[in-house]
């Protein structure tokens, strides 16, 4: 079963000029509760204690403008301190929430949970990807169209929007997601830094799955994960056949350290080393055996590093092969 865990998104934002639509069945419904109740006269003075004009609040109950988010949580806070109400309660208003920055453009639909594909998307933002500090935008670069391609429409899939892709001087694939929402939202869960990415670790939250860790480290692979480019070889080097490994790059050891521990939870025991020429760090998985259980846990997407991975295996012995797979229960 895919692991899922909770995210009250809304408290993300409770400081930043943001806005919802669709709530405004449910703005109305909890202020005619505090109505109905006794606990304030009127919306008049609902709207004092919010801090807001009665115009606005009377747009918000009909629906005629988007509510913000600070607005929001303090009428829930106010329902906190006087009815029976909590975020569990109202998860099933926030399906069809969208979330904006004050205009129609670029809105976004956030999921209710950290799944796998959310774990997975941001393994890779984190790997091969960036939040512009003055841009208010989410940046992956790629040498591979097919990748990019899965990443926009991993980004739809979550938030139903997509962004767009370039192509770039040096044959280069880049994807642009416009979004000061979501780079927020990124920022605010994940600890994904806006601007110059340093000592990034992985994400707390997602320490607490052991599946959202495996997903993690799938995004992660797909983006700094390097194996021996099979397809440009008519005969295969013996340092291959004899030695094969992958790697997982990073200028950040700290990362490579928590990755680490992803493998040893999947039985693989990789190795650190520091690369001085290009001043950063390798996480080596190496052996035959650590090749196959990386295959069996799926540790690419990448459609190319995925048949790459399964063109190394296919150079293994299939006798040698089929009693490992037997032992791996594959």
């Amino acid at each position: 079963m895919e692991s899922e865990t909770p995210i009250n998104w809304i408290r993300i934002f409770e400081d930043q000029k943001i806005y919802l639509y669709g709530l405004s069945h449910l703005f109305k419904k909890i202020a005619d509760k505090l109505v109905s109740e006794g606990n304030y006269k009127s919306y008049s003075d609902i709207s004092k204690n919010l801090k807001i004009n009665q115009r606005s609040f009377y747009y918000y109950i009909r629906g005629e403008r988007p509510i913000d988010i600070n607005c929001f949580t303090n009428l829930i806070s106010l329902a906190n301190n006087t009815i029976d109400f909590n975020f569990n309660y109202s998860k099933h208003y926030f399906k069809e929430v969208l979330v904006g920055g004050g205009s129609r453009k670029n809105l976004i639909k956030f999921p209710p949970t950290i799944n796998n594909d959310l774990a997975y998307l941001v393994g890779y933002l984190f790997g091969d990807g960036c939040i512009k500090s003055n841009e208010w935008t989410i940046n992956f670069c790629d040498e591979y169209f097919e990748q990019i391609d899965l990443i926009n429409d991993l980004f739809f899939k979550l938030f139903k929007m997509k962004g767009v892709i370039m192509k770039t001087g040096d044959n280069r694939y880049e994807l642009n997601i416009y979004s000061k929402v979501l780079a927020i939202f990124f920022n605010k869960l994940f600890q994904m830094p806006i601007g110059i990415k340093n000592k990034i670790r992985m994400p707390l939250i997602l320490k607490t799955s052991r599946e959202l860790s495996v997903s993690f480290l799938r995004g992660f692979s797909d983006a700094d994960g390097g194996l021996p480019r099979m397809e440009e070889y008519e005969v295969i080097p013996k340092w291959i056949l004899s030695s094969p490994n992958i790697e997982v790059a990073s200028k950040y050891k700290e990362i490579l350290l928590d990755l680490k521990e992803v493998f040893i939870n999947q039985d693989i025991m990789p190795n650190l080393y520091y690369h001085k020429n290009n001043n950063s760090f390798r996480l080596i998985v190496s052996g035959k055996g650590n090749i196959v259980k990386c295959k069996n846990f799926k540790m690419f997407n990448h459609p190319l590093k995925k048949k790459r991975l399964e063109s190394l295996i296919e150079t293994f012995s299939p006798r040698w092969l089929s009693m490992v797979e037997h032992d791996l229960g594959i």
